[in-house]
């Protein structure tokens, strides 16, 4: 049986001059339909890389995937033309980047702009449209009465949680978050992460992260280190298995204790 997304035996190089350094080193992993998933390991580890393979923005010729196949249901995404990636990209993947502004409308009232995203997804009136954006707004924990507010009147871990919140409008089956909490104090970060979950039980989450204190409930954890995978299981498992995971865990005990 084809798993929903798999990496197999998969070879990534970046290549400037005479150095190669090694993205992704004969990654195998898979992540099933509905689990919550999350990729952790330091910085340079290839959880970057990763996320963007499977939403096809591999970058070309800097960064060349030398072998294997990502499959998406059964199909190689590295086999597919722009335009094929473009419908996946629109249809099924939805990914969240790093910096939260890429995505958001300065001129545009967030409750507008995730009203919009609705009504061109479900085709609403705009007075439902506008009643939905609101509840959004609340699950991601932004009070909806500032819907009439504009992008630059949000901190950095609101403006994450309010393009999370146009992601989860347009109910893609893959949902991609690359560090997207980074802004987020850790109590907020595990409860926003929680409310994804719940609101999502039919959607696969994969969370791209250096963090791991604040999903421990996570169906399925993958630990990257220099384009390895150093181990995959729960939370408690990998903590008995995995030396690199105890220490970014301890890590981020320690960074927690100084805020």
């Amino acid at each position: 049986m084809d798993h929903f997304v798999e990496f197999e035996d998969v070879c990534k190089y970046y290549q400037t001059g005479s150095v190669k350094i090694a993205a992704a080193d004969h990654m195998n992993f898979y992540v099933d339909k509905g689990e919550f998933c999350i990729i952790v390991g330091p910085s340079g580890a290839g959880k970057t890389t990763l996320a963007k393979g499977i939403m096809g923005l591999t970058a070309k010729p800097y960064g060349k995937i030398k072998s294997g196949k990502i499959l998406y249901e059964g199909k190689n995404l590295l086999e597919m033309d722009k335009k094929q990636l473009r419908r996946i990209r629109g249809e099924h993947i939805s990914m969240i980047f790093q910096d939260p502004m890429t995505s958001l409308n300065p001129v545009m009232t967030v409750g507008d702009q995730i009203a919009e995203a609705i009504r061109n997804h479900d085709k609403l009136s705009r007075v439902d449209a506008a009643k939905k954006a609101a509840e959004i707004l609340e699950l991601v924990g932004i009070p909806s009465a500032r819907g009439s507010e504009y992008p630059h009147q949000f901190s950095g871990g609101q403006r994450q949680r309010l393009t999370i919140a146009r992601a989860l409008v347009g109910q893609p089956k893959i949902l991609i978050l690359d560090d997207s909490a980074s802004a987020l104090d850790y109590a907020t970060d595990a409860k926003l992460r929680m409310a994804i979950a719940r609101e999502t039980q039919n959607m696969t989450v994969i969370i791209v992260s250096q963090r791991a204190n604040s999903i421990r409930n996570a169906d399925k954890i993958i630990v990257l280190d220099q384009g390895h995978v150093m181990g995959i299981g729960t939370h408690r498992e990998l903590l008995n298995t995995c030396p690199i995971y105890k220490e970014i865990c301890l890590s981020q005990m320690r960074e927690d204790e100084l805020e």
